[in-house]
């Protein structure tokens, strides 16, 4: 079975600044718990 290499960098989990609208890039979630949840689904 061949090796699955997977890069991560900080996913910023539980922090709720990265969601303020002066942010540069604004992400798509309502909540943090919404963004950590997401991140965690889409690693599988």
């Amino acid at each position: 079975m061949p090796s699955r290499i997977i890069w991560s960098s900080d996913h910023h989990f539980g922090h709720r600044a990265i969601l303020d609208e002066r942010m540069a890039t604004r992400r798509p979630f309502a909540s943090i718990e919404e963004h950590d949840e997401t991140l965690i689904a889409r690693r599988a």
